[in-house]
């Protein structure tokens, strides 16, 4: 059963300002987090220390910072900001 991917405002917002190539990337990523929610085959997934299921995907110089509910088959994706700004 796929997981349901959940971008808050602020993740719309900034899906939307991305530039074309930079979308279409985090698209795709987007769906494979729709599969498995720790697409670790082909992505640079790192967990965040002190952080419960809090997850960051690194796509060039963007980060997608999200987490999931193993029980509700929910990923909600809570940013996509570049590198100097999400850490």
């Amino acid at each position: 059963m796929p997981y349901k991917v959940i971008l808050t405002n602020r993740a719309s917002k900034s899906y939307g300002k991305l530039p074309q190539e930079t979308k279409h990337r985090v698209s795709e990523v987007l769906d494979a987090l729709s599969q498995t929610p720790v697409p670790f085959k082909g992505f640079d997934v790192s967990k965040l220390k002190g952080l419960r299921a809090t997850y960051r995907i690194r796509i060039g110089d963007w980060r997608i910072i999200y987490e999931y509910y193993s029980n509700a088959k929910m990923v909600i994706v809570h940013d996509i900001l570049r590198r100097e700004k999400a850490y």
